[in-house]
């Protein structure tokens, strides 16, 4: 385990909650089924100022029919009552489910999930955001699709888009708000994700060992999933399983991003770009470095998933088709 990793594990233990609510199956790594062992899963919550979903997205987690999870949450310093929620459900629910709490000050989504990274104890981690909830089946999804697949190291699936009272916005993420392409995303994902980027919510999980390996996630502030997924593309590490795993909420706490929030995250966007493009190769490096490392006016870097941006993808992609793809 890298020194900053564990450095974080030591010192997540020192802050750890009096809730560390385990059942019977604490030591287990596997459970048994049917004369068969499955993987323990790690899902990894980090929460803050969610009080009104946390209890669902735990909820969710309880209810999966995958014989073998356990769940780390670490409250990233709520102003609200999101602790106290997740005390009072860990508290009912701990005896049926192993889970782990922390609470501490605010440090940030990246910082947040390299702790409980740490934490974990599954083969398999499943980050999960606090204002998301997961679909039945969606665990074990996943999971087979790992089992499945051992040249990859990640899968990651579709979403729903639910609104803040629950109600269905769109049956995919992928396919319905980000218009992406399944043959691309199953023969070219890395172009696929680099031109048209969609995944969100709830949807990836990794095996921890080799992430574990290579750091963790990056001090990537609110981009760090941009950079996680570079990462991974760019080991040939990821691949897409087509199916709907969990759902991904919009609200006004994620959904109305101001001026300076949002560029902020550009200018992110920009500098993990950049720094990751030394990893890629033919069409994957070209298309990284202009659609995102350079700075695009804030017009053309907003028509993401619509007409005008789709035609802009296209026009890249018959510009470089000449040049090989990586994978």
């Amino acid at each position: 385990m890298p020194t900053e990793l564990l450095a974080t594990l030591n010192e997540a233990s020192t802050s750890r909650l009096n809730y560390h609510i385990m059942n019977s199956k604490e030591a287990m790594g596997s459970a048994p089924t049917g004369g068969d062992t499955v993987p323990l899963v790690s899902v990894i919550i980090p929460a803050f100022n969610h009080e009104r979903y946390v209890e669902e997205c735990l909820n969710s987690v309880l209810a999966s029919d995958y014989p073998n999870v356990e769940i780390a949450i670490i409250d990233d310093g709520s102003s609200d009552r999101t602790l106290a929620v997740i005390e009072a459900w860990a508290e009912r629910w701990g005896k049926a489910i192993p889970i782990s709490v922390i609470s501490r000050p605010n440090r940030g989504i990246a910082r947040t999930l390299n702790e409980l990274l740490a934490m974990a104890r599954g083969v398999f981690v499943f980050p999960v955001a606090s204002d998301d909830y997961l679909l039945p089946g969606g665990i074990r999804t996943l999971c087979d699709a790992l089992v499945g697949r051992p040249h990859n190291q990640a899968v990651f699936a579709d979403s729903l888009v639910v609104n803040e009272a629950g109600g269905v916005v769109s049956s995919s993420m992928l396919f319905g708000f980000h218009h992406a392409s399944r043959e691309s995303l199953v023969d070219h994902l890395a172009g696929e994700l680099i031109t048209n980027w969609g995944p969100s919510g709830s949807v990836l999980m990794y095996r921890r060992e080799p992430i574990v390996e290579i750091g963790g996630y990056g001090d990537d502030r609110g981009s760090e999933d941009w950079g996680f997924y570079l990462a991974m593309l760019a080991r040939g590490w990821l691949s897409f399983v087509d199916g709907t795993v969990g759902a991904y909420r919009v609200h006004g706490g994620n959904e109305n991003r101001n001026e300076e929030t949002w560029s902020q995250r550009r200018r992110d966007w920009r500098r993990i770009s950049f720094r990751e493009a030394g990893n890629f190769s033919g069409r994957e490096r070209i298309e990284l470095l202009l659609l995102h490392a350079v700075a695009l006016p804030r017009p053309v870097a907003r028509l993401g998933g619509g007409v005008l941006g789709r035609a802009l993808r296209r026009t890249l992609q018959l510009a470089t088709r000449a040049i090989p793809r990586k994978g």
